[in-house]
């Protein structure tokens, strides 16, 4: 089938794929020279070193007949993959990607992380599929990383339930373990896309707080697992949703910090540090920025905090301003990220880095949550040696941070 045709079904994944995870993250068609232009996925999700590449496998609706034909190119689109995961790895360097904001960026190679390539084979098709061949599916499971195929329906599903880079790439590796585990006992389930058995498994992932431990075939087989679900966690879901709608402030962060990475060599790092977290993850960072925020409105002493990203092991501090103090802001804000690393390498031979975010809100009323940022980066390997004096100060800004245990539901 010719390549173009399918050019419509990509689009539209890729665009539904950029209203859910943020336009800067999501890529179509990423090229590179070897000699001649090739392509190295039909859609990719990168984020710092965390890649997951689709392939779209589209069937024309006018097409007539069955799908038996049809089915056969998952195995074809199971080795593009496997290229594609070859690409990255051995040739990062000449890839040229362009995010769905249409900004031209190149792939960087030191941030590729094999155990954080994830494949994902998208089957768009209107008709009723044949069953994918046993054989073919025990292939895909045995990839050197993990590979999951689903419908466009299967797709739409999950995105009910995940919404970050990160959730996804967690979901789809644990999804990989738990469907290797019990393949052999229960094929069909797996084998035949028209069961959508995908709603099944996030539903128990989503009931076991994010995890397939302890679950076997005799789980999956039960019917209605997804209305289950949606009824007995009703309540719980409510709850959690209205918490994480709240982290849409740190989804336009994100997305502003992404849009301005022209201003700053570092802004892509500074970016990819929040949007990294999983949802969950940002509840509580994102309940901080708010009440500053507000207090930034209400004209506020300065105030400062720090965040630890359970995700990346690197701190954050978020330094908010009020008032016309010129150049006071970026000075500020790399003393108090400074002092915050200097007290971490004290304490805890802590060897990462600490990302600093500087907010400053002017007297002039202009209706904007912030009407400066500033971003910086301190890395603990810029700083071999750290005076008692510099460690004594961060003690008057930095205490003993409280660790919050993220859950999936609130109250649990």
């Amino acid at each position: 089938m010719a390549k173009n045709k399918e050019n419509p079904s990509e689009r539209l994944f890729a665009e539904l794929c950029a209203k859910q995870y943020l336009k800067g993250f999501v890529f179509h068609s990423p090229k590179y020279n070897d000699p001649t232009e090739k392509e190295a996925g039909d859609i990719i999700l990168w984020l710092r070193t965390f890649l997951i590449a689709f392939e779209v496998v589209w069937r024309d609706p006018s097409s007539k007949g069955g799908t038996k034909q049809f089915i056969k190119r998952i195995g074809e689109k199971r080795k593009q993959l496997e290229s594609d995961f070859k690409v990255y790895s051995e040739n990062a360097d000449k890839l040229e990607l362009i995010n769905e904001a249409g900004k031209r960026i190149n792939y960087e190679k030191g941030y590729f992380h094999p155990d954080n390539f994830v494949g994902v084979i998208i089957v768009d098709c209107d008709s009723k599929l044949e069953n994918i061949h046993y054989d073919s599916y025990k292939k895909i499971n045995y990839s050197n990383f993990p590979i999951a195929v689903m419908t466009r329906n299967d797709f739409v599903d999950l995105l009910i339930e995940i919404d970050t880079v990160s959730d996804l790439l967690y979901y789809l590796k644990d999804r990989h373990k738990f469907i290797n585990s019990v393949f052999q006992e229960c094929p069909n389930i797996f084998i035949n896309l028209n069961l959508r058995t995908e709603r099944a498994l996030i539903a128990l992932y989503k009931k076991q707080s994010n995890s397939f431990v302890g679950y076997s075939c005799s789980q999956l087989s039960k019917n209605n697992i997804w209305d289950d679900y949606k009824r007995e966690f009703r309540d719980k879901i409510r709850a959690r949703n209205e918490e994480n709608k709240r982290t849409k402030i740190l989804d336009q962060l994100v997305a502003y910090l992404s849009d301005n990475t022209d201003k700053s060599e570092i802004m892509p790092l500074i970016a990819w540090e929040i949007g990294i977290q999983t949802r969950r993850e940002r509840v509580a960072l994102a309940d901080k920025v708010i009440e500053a925020f507000q207090g930034l409105k209400d004209g506020a002493k300065p105030r400062i905090f720090a965040y630890l990203s359970q995700t990346t092991r690197c701190w954050s501090i978020f330094y908010f301003q009020y008032g016309e103090e010129a150049g006071k802001l970026e000075d500020n804000l790399i003393e108090m990220a400074q002092l915050k690393l200097f007290k971490e390498m004290k304490e805890l031979s802590f060897e990462y880095s600490v990302f600093g975010y500087g907010f400053k809100k002017s007297i002039i009323h202009t209706g904007n949550s912030f009407d400066e940022i500033v971003v910086c980066i301190e890395d603990a390997c810029n700083y071999p040696v750290i005076t008692d004096s510099k460690y004594k100060k961060s003690l008057n800004y930095f205490g003993d941070p409280k660790r919050k245990v993220i859950k999936e539901f609130p109250g649990n």
